[in-house]
């Protein structure tokens, strides 16, 4: 049994409760892109494929792009769009 099902907050935070977290996100069990050396091409909108840890959003048409859309990114899984570093580091 839990006391509070949670979308983003810190009531877990004392360790006093019990907190069942949902996330929208594929089987943790299975190799995602992030740890797939080269996955950065669908993190940076180059290939046609889907992606299963990103919403896979796209702005509207854009007027000054001939009408093409542009790739919005936005993670899904635990620690949301910081899944989607693409092995950038500085």
């Amino acid at each position: 049994m839990y006391y509070f099902i949670i979308v983003g907050d810190r009531l877990s935070e004392s360790g006093e409760k019990k907190v069942l977290v949902l996330e929208a996100a594929p089987d943790p069990n299975v190799v995602a892109m992030h740890q797939a050396p080269g996955a950065v091409e669908y993190i940076a909108g180059q290939s046609k494929r889907k992606c299963s840890i990103d919403w896979n959003f796209y702005t509207v048409p854009q007027e000054g792009l001939d009408g093409r859309k542009l790739a919005y990114h936005r993670g899904r899984g635990l620690g949301g769009s910081s899944i989607l570093n693409g092995f950038y580091y500085r």
